[in-house]
């Protein structure tokens, strides 16, 4: 059992969230999204979130609510899908909004939702890394960025908040919703089947989770203000999730370990804050 947990240790599926995982390439994620995009619209809707209501109504009301997205706010959706929640917040409140994706397939479908949607003046679509914010958009000119399940993405969580600080005004907020490991230090006996669940979990949707205390760690050494860290506050339902497992044939359900999803990684929401340097 000893040798078994050194091995699980040096893959590192659970990332410091402070330095570079090789788990993830940007590459493999615009490949993913591009191959992937329709299962997600099939299973999903517009609004790809694993960590929701049964009721999108519901989720997006409760991100606009915890986000503070208030009329007269720019926004950067850092991972924005097919803007399906920009267009929602661009229906629901007076905001200009740029949505930002890796995928030229989530690019095209977006452009058209927008149009169909009659959102144009208020959202703007570009295909691109989070990595470089801010060689993409001027600097000090968003009140609020979000990362709407699309952080466990990056290559680099330090890298992609740094620009963050580039490109919000001073006092600026970035909201987070995602997921962390669980650590299972305290319970050795389930950490097998954990890394193995993550193994998976990263071969089939191209996301590595971090600990929540290296999360903790990167914001604080970065300057930010945690306005608060906390779990979602709304029942989840898994529903969505299991049609887009059947719709997409990415079935991660049937290479599960763990008796209870729970014990793998759980949902949080962060609302961070910048203060004037």
């Amino acid at each position: 059992m000893l040798n078994r947990l050194k091995s699980i240790g040096s893959r590192a599926l659970t990332r410091h969230a402070g330095k570079s995982t090789k788990e993830i390439k940007v590459n493999a994620v615009e490949n993913y999204y591009d191959r992937t995009t329709a299962s997600y619209i099939a299973g999903f809707g517009d609004v790809f979130q694993g960590s929701r209501p049964q009721s999108t109504e519901e989720l997006l009301n409760y991100i606009l609510c915890s986000s503070g997205i208030s009329d007269g706010m720019r926004i950067l959706d850092a991972g924005s899908g097919v803007c399906g929640p920009a267009i929602w917040f661009a229906q629901n409140r007076s905001v200009s909004i740029e949505a930002l994706t890796i995928s030229q397939v989530q690019v095209d479908e977006s452009i058209r939702r927008i149009s169909q949607s009659g959102t144009q003046n208020q959202i703007k679509v570009t295909k691109g890394d989070f990595h470089s914010l801010g060689e993409i958009y001027e600097h000090r000119s968003f009140d609020l960025v979000m990362f709407m399940e699309s952080l466990c993405h990056a290559e680099n969580y330090k890298t992609v908040l740094l620009e963050c600080k580039k490109v919000l005004k001073p006092w600026g907020k970035v909201y987070i919703k995602d997921f962390y490991n669980i650590d299972h230090r305290a319970r050795p006996h389930l950490r097998a089947n954990q890394e193995e669940d993550l193994k998976s979990c990263k071969e089939l949707y191209s996301s590595v989770f971090p600990s929540l205390p290296s999360l903790v760690e990167l914001f604080c050494e970065l300057g930010f203000l945690i306005v608060f860290l906390r779990s979602p506050g709304y029942e989840s339902s898994l529903e969505p999730f299991n049609e887009f497992e059947r719709k997409s044939g990415l079935m991660w359900s049937k290479h599960l370990k763990s008796q209870e999803s729970w014990m793998i990684f759980q949902p949080i929401e962060i609302l961070l804050t910048l203060p004037m340097e």
